[in-house]
């Protein structure tokens, strides 16, 4: 898969399967070489790949060129060395090397900026070429430009990837709203919880005094008998007592 950018156009050539011509794809959203910069988003599910750009520009398109990671080895961001059965517009494009800004690349759970802005990294990955020091590339974006983000300009390097995590801003404000979204649903259920248990406490008090109602009344009932009994009892005894 490839990406180009041709007077601010994007086209993106997906090829799967090496026997086969890659797809290409035309998608005309807006001026991508405005000077602001860009959110780029691909996801595939089998022959559908779906593209976005700036969250709200969505495409869906079809593949035709397999849908089976049989020639996919490696992952290269720069310059590329090596040809690797790349079509020659990807190869005359790669051989200018990237120019730009990346603020973060992912690629399934692989992170491929991990490696290159962070030494020791997995034995796998493979660094050539020099990585420029971090800056921010939207300082010179017009009125308008999106918010800014920390990112870390890429030139002349390839490699394959390895798992990681992105090194950029937007992925701590993202774990941010997750937290802050996680915590919202803990205290809704906190609160959920102390009700019912307040509930339930007051159906209890309510069962325990119905069920004390009963047995007063009896009481009640039992010494008013107890009482006429005496009350009888009495007058039967002076009754007694005059005779």
């Amino acid at each position: 898969m490839s990406f180009f950018s041709s007077l601010g156009s994007l086209q993106i050539r997906y090829k799967l399967d090496r026997h086969r011509e890659p797809d290409v794809f035309n998608f005309g959203f807006k001026n991508l070489a405005d000077g602001q910069l860009h959110h780029v988003r691909i996801n595939r599910e089998a022959a559908v790949m779906f593209v976005e750009v700036n969250q709200n520009a969505r495409r869906q398109v079809i593949l035709s060129s397999g849908t089976e990671f049989n020639a996919v080895k490696s992952l290269m961001l720069g310059t590329i060395l090596e040809p690797l059965g790349a079509d020659p517009d990807t190869l005359r494009a790669g051989a200018r090397g990237f120019t730009g800004c990346l603020s973060a690349v992912r690629f399934g759970p692989a992170v491929p900026l991990k490696a290159a802005l962070r030494p020791g990294g997995h034995s796998q990955v493979t660094v050539r070429g020099h990585v420029a020091t971090a800056s921010r590339c939207a300082d010179g974006a017009g009125p308008g430009a999106p918010a800014r983000e920390a990112t870390r300009p890429l030139a002349g390097r390839s490699g394959p990837t390895d798992e990681g995590r992105p090194l950029v801003n937007a992925d701590r404000s993202d774990s941010a709203v997750i937290g802050g979204v996680i915590a919202v649903v803990i205290f809704i259920l906190l609160c959920i919880t102390a009700i019912a248990i307040r509930i339930y406490q007051q159906r209890w008090l309510y069962q325990k005094n119905e069920t004390n109602i009963p047995k007063t009344g009896d009481n009640a009932e039992t010494a008013l008998k107890s009482e006429l009994n005496m009350q009888c009892t009495v007058s039967e005894s002076q009754k007694e007592y005059f005779f």
